[in-house]
């Protein structure tokens, strides 16, 4: 039984090594234009079906100071993923409720 169990967990490890890959980065070392095409290489290197995209409320100071810029910008990202066929999950929390159904528009899926 061991062994099975072993087996199992090491499975899962190298299936999660080859297919799962997390990027984080202070997003305020770095604007936006910096941000979004960080996740563009991201992208490119490594052609994943689904991008999730975690902590967009870490950025509610500069959505706040300049929301048309911030929503473009996104927007324009968003769009590129899906027409290359990547699926895209935003997660979110402590935004408004306008904020909110803006994302909902942009993306596949908010969580």
């Amino acid at each position: 039984m061991d062994y099975l169990l072993t087996l199992l967990k090491n499975s899962i490890e190298e299936f999660c090594r080859k297919r799962i890959v997390f990027d984080a980065v202070n997003p305020y070392t770095f604007s936006l234009e910096e941000l979004l095409m960080g996740k563009l290489d991201l992208v490119d290197s490594y052609k994943p079906d689904i991008l999730v995209i975690h902590g967009l409320e870490m950025l509610k100071p500069i959505i706040d100071e300049n929301p048309y810029r911030f929503f473009s910008l996104l927007a324009n990202l968003i769009l590129y993923l899906k027409k290359i066929g990547v699926v895209t999950f935003l997660m979110l929390s402590d935004l408004s409720k306008e904020t909110t159904r803006m994302f909902a528009k942009l993306s596949d899926t908010i969580i």
